[in-house]
């Protein structure tokens, strides 16, 4: 069994009598928040002895004790379908944000305007490009921001 805490001061706390706080069905991480600052500190009790973890590089992250290593519980359709949301959402704000180059009224002249439309062209195929959504191949602006 490893128990995980997130500790205050950096001193790790002995939190193997801890049965209370155990979760249902013999699981093999215990986490306990007892942080007060920003960056908790990990560390997994086992056998009386203290690992330090250190931070997980990524969330979420579960502790692979006999890896010795952060891994991510997530399969990987999981993460790609994360990772669309994440892209789309981009590129919906980008569009969102570029609307008003296409209004009747817009300060562009015709040529300008198409160039927009062309660049909110491309932001809408993002989803098809082949590397989607882990590779993007993101378009330049027709005033040349990303």
């Amino acid at each position: 069994m490893i128990y995980v805490a997130h500790l205050p001061n950096g001193f790790p706390v002995d939190i193997t009598n801890r049965a209370d706080q155990l979760q249902a069905g013999g699981a093999d991480v215990l986490e306990l928040d007892l942080r007060f600052e920003e960056l908790p500190k990990y560390f997994a009790v086992r056998n009386g002895g203290v690992v330090d973890l250190g931070l997980p590089p990524f969330r979420p992250a579960q502790y692979d004790y006999d890896a010795q290593a952060w891994v991510d519980p997530r399969t990987p359709v999981e993460i790609d379908e994360e990772e669309a949301v994440k892209v789309r959402r981009r590129r919906d704000d980008t569009l969102r944000g570029t609307d008003w180059t296409q209004l009747p009224d817009s300060p562009l002249n015709a040529q300008q305007t198409a160039a927009w439309r062309v660049y909110r062209n491309t932001l809408r195929n993002v989803p098809s490009q082949a590397g989607f959504p882990r590779n993007i191949v993101w378009p330049i602006d027709p005033d040349g921001g990303a």
